[in-house]
């Protein structure tokens, strides 16, 4: 779960994608088919700023513009083919730094960048995971080490 900067919650579930908090009928509501967002299972969210989100998915990383008017709603998909490590996240690895580093952990290391600097033809960078580590290694390494 996830709450942004304009206070609106978002959840990630395991096969029915993203919800949003609705208030006024206090529950979640659906909108991963109304938006017709890739894969079915979000396994972590950032947010990077304001009316942006960060998706680790099972089939990429998604990159979500969620304005205030929910009809304008867009996304960009990051897969292997623009550098990822892999295209399935790991379940609550990820974070953002004081910087503004975003890092996503998957199964074969993690990606991290600034979004802020990224521009639509860019990669993302890919670290490798060492033979030795293990997922909970990698989670702490994620949060304890700098760039």
């Amino acid at each position: 779960m996830y709450k942004d900067e304009l206070g609106r919650i978002w959840a990630g579930t395991e096969g029915c994608g993203l919800s949003l908090y609705d208030s006024k009928i206090g529950k979640f509501i659906s909108v991963h088919v109304q938006w017709n967002l890739p894969g079915d299972v979000i396994s972590s969210i950032i947010g990077s700023k304001e009316d942006e989100l960060w998706l680790g998915t099972n089939v990429g990383l998604v990159r979500l513009y969620v304005p205030e008017d929910l009809s304008k709603v867009n996304y960009r998909l990051y897969t292997t083919a623009d550098g990822m490590q892999d295209n399935v996240f790991i379940r609550n690895v990820a974070c953002k730094t004081e910087e503004g580093e975003l890092f996503f952990g998957g199964a074969h290391g993690y990606n991290s960048f600034f979004p802020d600097r990224l521009k639509e033809s860019d990669s993302v960078s890919y670290t490798h995971l060492r033979a030795h580590e293990t997922r909970h290694d990698l989670v702490c390494r994620l949060l304890l080490e700098k760039k």
